[in-house]
């Protein structure tokens, strides 16, 4: 195993995700609103919608990713969906307890806890590839299952999101795709 070499991926992994889930942020309204973007774009400013910012990115470089080093690191699928999922915890309790402490968010905040999110996430999945193994087929098919969740969830809460705080637009009120939006 070539600790480096894993290392230079994470760092790869970091950049890639904050960029691309910068730009995500974006892409749904820039894009006219299209159903097939909001699949994998931040369509309001739910904490929901902006865990994808992070989730898709993520899930988009491990894939390239391994092909590069998913056989050389330890418990490659189980680092980046545990990582992936550290990430979310990340990004909701930091939001939850700041906007709680202070009453109110504010976008430099925002965009700070969304770093720290992917640098925690990528962080996580260093130290479990670099770490012993206890890879197995059944810890990869749990990891990959999980996974396959987290996306499945993406699409269904995009336009169908239960009607609780974590997936309500505080500026709007809307939940999901505003119903003027949905095709």
């Amino acid at each position: 195993m070539d600790i480096k070499r894993i290392y230079k991926f994470q760092v790869l992994a970091t950049i890639f995700t904050i960029v691309l889930g910068s730009i995500l942020h974006f892409t749904y309204d820039l894009l006219g609103n299209s159903n097939i973007v909001a699949t994998f774009s931040a369509v309001n400013e739910s904490t929901w919608e902006h865990l994808k910012l992070l989730a898709i990115p993520m899930i988009l470089f491990a894939i390239v990713e391994y092909f590069f080093i998913g056989k050389d690191a330890n418990n490659y699928i189980e680092a980046k969906v545990l990582g992936i999922i550290f990430g979310m915890i990340l990004i909701t309790t930091i939001f939850y307890t700041y906007t709680g402490i202070i009453g109110n968010n504010f976008f430099l905040f925002d965009i700070a806890t969304f770093i720290i999110a992917v640098i925690g996430a990528e962080w996580l999945s260093f130290k479990i590839m670099t770490s012993p193994s206890f890879s197995n087929k059944i810890t990869q098919i749990l990891s990959l299952i999980c996974a396959m969740l987290i996306i499945i969830m993406f699409f269904v809460y995009t336009f169908i999101p239960p009607e609780i705080n974590l997936f309500r637009d505080p500026i709007t009120g809307d939940y999901g795709i505003p119903l003027n939006n949905r095709i």
